[in-house]
Protein backbone atom coordinates (compact mmCIF):
# COMPACT_ATOMS: atom_id res chain seq x y z
CA UNK A 1 0.00 0.00 0.00
CA UNK A 2 1.59 3.23 -1.11
CA UNK A 3 1.57 6.26 1.65
CA UNK A 4 -0.67 9.26 0.26
CA UNK A 5 1.99 12.27 -0.41
CA UNK A 6 0.41 15.82 -0.61
CA UNK A 7 3.13 18.25 -1.08
CA UNK A 8 1.51 22.21 -0.72
CA UNK A 9 4.37 24.33 -1.02
CA UNK A 10 4.24 27.57 -3.10
CA UNK A 11 7.44 27.57 -4.98
CA UNK A 12 7.17 25.67 -7.97
CA UNK A 13 10.39 25.37 -8.94
CA UNK A 14 10.94 23.46 -5.92
CA UNK A 15 7.87 21.31 -6.44
CA UNK A 16 8.74 20.16 -9.30
CA UNK A 17 12.24 19.36 -8.70
CA UNK A 18 10.97 17.53 -5.53
CA UNK A 19 8.20 15.52 -7.28
CA UNK A 20 10.33 14.75 -9.81
CA UNK A 21 12.55 13.37 -7.84
CA UNK A 22 10.13 11.32 -5.63
CA UNK A 23 8.22 9.96 -8.67
CA UNK A 24 10.94 8.72 -10.25
CA UNK A 25 13.24 7.01 -6.96
CA UNK A 26 10.05 6.38 -4.88
CA UNK A 27 7.12 5.42 -7.00
CA UNK A 28 6.77 2.25 -5.09
CA UNK A 29 5.95 4.29 -1.38
CA UNK A 30 4.19 7.50 -2.50
CA UNK A 31 1.67 8.21 -4.66
CA UNK A 32 2.72 12.21 -4.90
CA UNK A 33 -0.10 15.06 -5.29
CA UNK A 34 1.39 18.64 -5.67
CA UNK A 35 -0.63 21.34 -4.85
CA UNK A 36 0.97 25.47 -5.37
CA UNK A 37 -2.71 26.99 -4.42
CA UNK A 38 -5.18 26.88 -1.94
CA UNK A 39 -8.08 25.79 -4.39
CA UNK A 40 -6.04 23.00 -5.55
CA UNK A 41 -5.42 22.07 -1.92
CA UNK A 42 -9.40 21.73 -1.54
CA UNK A 43 -9.98 19.87 -4.63
CA UNK A 44 -7.44 17.30 -3.58
CA UNK A 45 -8.63 16.35 -0.28
CA UNK A 46 -12.60 16.62 -1.67
CA UNK A 47 -11.26 13.71 -3.98
CA UNK A 48 -8.42 11.48 -1.93
CA UNK A 49 -7.63 10.41 1.22
CA UNK A 50 -4.70 12.10 2.29
CA UNK A 51 -1.70 10.12 4.43
CA UNK A 52 0.78 12.66 4.76
CA UNK A 53 0.93 16.25 3.91
CA UNK A 54 4.12 17.99 3.90
CA UNK A 55 3.47 22.04 3.32
CA UNK A 56 5.11 25.30 3.64
CA UNK A 57 3.77 28.23 5.70
CA UNK A 58 1.72 29.63 2.99
CA UNK A 59 -0.34 26.51 3.42
CA UNK A 60 -0.39 25.55 7.25
CA UNK A 61 -3.76 27.17 8.08
CA UNK A 62 -5.64 25.36 5.30
CA UNK A 63 -4.29 21.52 5.62
CA UNK A 64 -4.89 22.07 9.46
CA UNK A 65 -8.72 22.08 8.18
CA UNK A 66 -8.17 18.99 6.70
CA UNK A 67 -7.78 15.19 7.94
CA UNK A 68 -4.45 13.80 7.18
CA UNK A 69 -2.10 11.31 9.84
CA UNK A 70 0.58 13.56 9.61
CA UNK A 71 0.68 16.96 8.63
CA UNK A 72 4.78 18.00 8.53
CA UNK A 73 5.86 21.81 8.18
CA UNK A 74 8.40 22.16 5.22
CA UNK A 75 10.06 25.14 7.00
CA UNK A 76 13.11 26.91 5.30
CA UNK A 77 14.00 28.78 8.31
CA UNK A 78 13.48 32.14 6.89
CA UNK A 79 9.87 32.39 8.39
CA UNK A 80 8.93 32.85 11.75
CA UNK A 81 5.26 31.55 12.96
CA UNK A 82 3.10 30.06 15.32
CA UNK A 83 2.35 26.96 13.28
CA UNK A 84 6.15 25.87 13.73
CA UNK A 85 5.10 25.53 17.87
CA UNK A 86 2.11 23.14 16.19
CA UNK A 87 3.68 20.73 13.33
CA UNK A 88 6.32 18.83 13.23
CA UNK A 89 8.88 20.73 10.81
CA UNK A 90 11.42 19.34 8.22
CA UNK A 91 14.32 21.75 6.56
CA UNK A 92 13.34 22.62 3.14
CA UNK A 93 17.18 22.71 1.58
CA UNK A 94 18.43 19.29 2.70
CA UNK A 95 18.90 16.01 0.46
CA UNK A 96 15.72 14.41 -0.84
CA UNK A 97 16.72 11.40 0.64
CA UNK A 98 16.90 12.95 3.91
CA UNK A 99 13.61 14.64 3.83
CA UNK A 100 12.06 11.29 2.43
CA UNK A 101 13.65 9.29 5.51
CA UNK A 102 12.18 11.96 8.04
CA UNK A 103 8.84 12.00 6.35
CA UNK A 104 8.58 8.28 6.86
CA UNK A 105 9.47 8.25 9.63
CA UNK A 106 7.20 10.81 11.15
CA UNK A 107 4.49 8.74 9.65
CA UNK A 108 5.49 5.86 10.98
CA UNK A 109 5.27 7.00 14.52
CA UNK A 110 1.69 8.48 14.34
CA UNK A 111 0.86 5.54 12.07
CA UNK A 112 1.94 3.30 14.98
CA UNK A 113 0.68 5.33 17.93
CA UNK A 114 -3.27 5.42 15.76
CA UNK A 115 -2.82 1.48 15.64
CA UNK A 116 -2.56 0.56 19.35
CA UNK A 117 -5.45 -0.30 21.25
CA UNK A 118 -6.78 1.39 23.65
Amino acid sequence: MKIQFLIAVNDRDYTEHLSKVLVERYSDTFDVYICTSLERIKDTFARQKIDVVLCDTNFTQTVQMFPAKQQLLLWDQSVQSSEEEHMPYIYKYQRISSIVSEVLEQYAAVSAFGNQPG
